[in-house]
């Protein structure tokens, strides 16, 4: 895929989820905290399928960095004061 290509595959995706967000804020927070626990869900779920079995670790990392700098960003809009610290680190079999 272009860049072109992956910009608008991109912005339809997050158009789609602004749309989907905007309608579950309307239901209140209740409605929100499961929309939003329903993509992250699904999200997560995708990873195993999608990368190598090495690469799930790292690749699981880059999303929660992702997140959590996601979160950080709205915080910030919102004049919430706090930070998000993500720890990460590969445990022994």
């Amino acid at each position: 895929m272009s860049k072109t290509e992956l910009d608008e595959a991109t912005d339809r995706i997050v158009k789609y989820l602004h749309t989907e967000f905007l309608q579950a804020a309307e239901g209140g927070e209740e409605q929100l905290q499961r929309f939003l626990s329903a993509t992250v869900f699904t999200i997560g779920s995708f990873i195993p399928s999608s990368v190598e079995k090495e690469s799930i670790i790292p690749f699981t990392t880059t999303i929660m960095e992702a997140v959590a700098a996601g979160i950080q960003t709205g915080l910030k809009i919102a004049n919430v004061p706090g930070e998000l610290t993500i720890v990460t680190g590969r445990r022994s079999s």
